[in-house]
């Protein structure tokens, strides 16, 4: 079976995938594009920060733990800031759950 590798779907395959070869058959290859076309929005998501970068070719893991690291980070911030913005600035609305 002959696959046109310059696809859309087959460049997505790869991208979501981190490989650069095509499965020979048609059927884990079209049951792998299920999948794909099912988790593609939640997987772009949280793949955004290695797909910014583009000179490195990262592997499915280490993609997935360079963004699990980067996705903390923001969340570990966002929950020391919060506090700093409430108690220090007050930047909450009166009459509101969040004001001081």
């Amino acid at each position: 079976m002959n696959l046109d590798l310059n696809s859309t779907s087959a460049k997505l395959y790869r991208w979501f995938y981190a490989t650069e070869k095509m499965p020979m058959t048609l059927c884990p290859y079209f049951w792998k594009l299920v999948i794909m076309w099912l988790l593609i929005v939640p997987v772009s998501i949280f793949f955004i920060p290695t797909t910014i970068q583009k000179n490195h070719n990262y592997s499915l893991g280490e993609r997935f733990s360079t963004n699990s690291l980067i996705w903390f980070i923001m969340f570990i911030a966002f929950i020391m800031l919060f506090p700093i913005t409430y108690f220090f600035f007050g930047w909450f609305p009166r009459n509101t759950v969040f004001e001081a």
